[in-house]
């Protein structure tokens, strides 16, 4: 990895001849898990301003942490084809210092990925040193690929050029049929990513992988709620199904409970046959609160029973409960594709 003080100065430890650049800010059709508020350009954004005002009068600290997290790249990916045996990624993060003192290869980190028959093999991990935001790498492509780049889960991106052999096609590499569809994540600071290992082993992420599909994560670490602005967003966005992690706890039980009941409704109103998953906390350190919202969560699971909806819960400390006396540094990553197994085996029921 080369740092650089300005993205377009020459490299020095990468011969650029015959390489031409492209700079992905233009092309818009090259990134998936975005919104595209304008669709001329990329825009990071997970929720519109008017929702990050209306946050700002229910908490303060929820709004300083969403207005914070709002352009992370979480659950974003680029996406394209080329032959050229050089790909030369020179980015400009938007912050210099490693976010919630989470791994670099997490927060901060682009985990490449080529496809084989739907297969993601790893390629390459760029991870930066703190301090630095302005760095350049070539990584070897073998074979003619098509290549997917996980982003960061806790920062944003202001600038990122893909270079190529002159001689080389390079488009982007669109899901297939249904795939194309995303399905829709908000839930708290686990499903954006806090801890995973690496950027492309969130559970949102790793279902990407695993189904091969379009996914759009709007979770804002523990910022996230019941909020009924949002609830009518998520209500807008056109998905193939919703995957719901919203373990925030409010104190004051009976008002926790008809913020998720009418929360959950809200969203059903908009999407009256899209499959709906609800998460129970994984709760890691047995705090009763979480129980207290989980029994929230299933009693409007039971509802949707009773009311014949296309709803699935999924019971987190009944499926990690074999890997919690884990003591390797694999432990939650393993927890991460295990919630994400369960989660593509709720898509296989359709």
């Amino acid at each position: 990895m080369e740092y650089l003080e300005n993205i377009n100065e020459k490299l020095s430890d990468v011969d650029e001849t015959n390489i031409i650049y492209y700079d992905l800010f233009d092309y818009p059709e090259f990134f998936y898990g975005t919104l595209n508020f304008a669709n001329d350009c990329v825009d990071f954004s997970k929720f519109p301003k008017h929702i990050l005002d209306n946050i700002k009068n229910f908490d303060d600290d929820t709004f300083v942490t969403m207005k914070k997290l709002n352009d992370s790249t979480c659950g974003c990916r680029i996406k394209f084809k080329t032959e050229s045996h050089r790909i030369i990624l020179k980015i400009q993060l938007k912050n210099k210092d490693m976010s919630h003192n989470i791994p670099p290869e997490n927060s901060r980190g682009f985990d490449v990925y080529y496809l084989n028959n739907d297969s993601y093999i790893p390629l390459s991990l760029l991870a930066p040193e703190n301090d630095k935001n302005i760095f350049a790498q070539c990584i070897c492509n073998e074979d003619n690929s098509d290549i997917c780049i996980f982003l960061p889960n806790y920062d944003s991106i202001e600038k990122i050029y893909v270079g190529i052999e002159s001689d080389s096609y390079f488009y982007p590499s669109p899901y297939a049929g249904e795939n194309r569809k995303a399905i829709l994540f908000y839930g708290n600071d686990v499903s954006q990513g806090r801890l995973a290992s690496k950027c492309s082993c969130s559970y949102p992420n790793i279902v990407s992988k695993m189904m091969d599909q379009d996914i759009i994560n709007l979770s804002c670490d523990v910022a996230t709620g019941p909020f009924e602005d949002i609830a009518e967003y998520i209500g807008r966005i056109n998905c193939q199904s919703i995957v719901l992690d919203c373990s925030t706890f409010i104190e004051n039980k009976e008002e926790n409970k008809e913020m998720f009941k009418k929360f959950y409704k809200t969203i059903r109103q908009y999407h009256e046959d899209t499959r709906i998953i609800l998460l129970t906390s994984p709760n890691y350190d047995e705090d009763e609160k979480y129980d207290r919202i989980d029994h929230d969560i299933i009693m409007a699971y039971e509802d949707a029973v009773n009311d014949k909806e296309n709803t699935i819960i999924i019971n987190q400390k009944t499926i990690i409960k074999d890997i919690l006396p884990d003591t390797s540094s694999k432990k939650y990553d393993k927890i991460m594709k295990k919630i994400a197994e369960s989660i593509c085996d709720c898509h296989k029921k359709y």
